[in-house]
């Protein structure tokens, strides 16, 4: 994923991206993969790449909350989606993006009833 990263010049998420990184530092915390320090460190980091634009984060409307809920409300029953893989998924939909990238098997099956080629990483 960090190779996908690197070569993207912007990377666009929902807002919701700002809760998912934080739980994702606290996991790392809690689970002893890192110290205080190195989380601290990390969440800098992910601040100033926000500052600087790098992260091109889009804010959950009710355009595309109603928009997620409506192509929910057509996916066939076997079809298992989160509502914040819903809510990203709806999010690269608004903005005309043509793929999202994840390491989440879920959100990679549900991506094209949202539109979107979904990318493995």
């Amino acid at each position: 994923m960090r190779d996908v990263v690197i070569r993207s010049r912007f990377i666009y998420s929902s807002e919701l991206a700002l809760v998912e990184m934080a739980t994702v530092f606290h996991r790392h915390l809690r689970e002893g993969h890192a110290s205080l320090e190195s989380i601290d460190a990390a969440q800098r980091l992910f601040q100033l790449d926000q500052q600087r634009q790098f992260w091109v984060i889009t804010p959950v409307s009710t355009e595309i909350v109603t928009l997620a809920a409506r192509i929910i409300s057509g996916l066939p029953s076997h079809l298992l989606i989160r509502a914040s893989d819903a809510i990203h998924l709806a999010t690269a939909r608004h903005l005309g993006l043509t793929e999202v990238w994840t390491n989440d098997r879920r959100m990679l099956e549900a991506a094209p009833a949202f539109g979107v080629t979904g990318r493995s990483v």
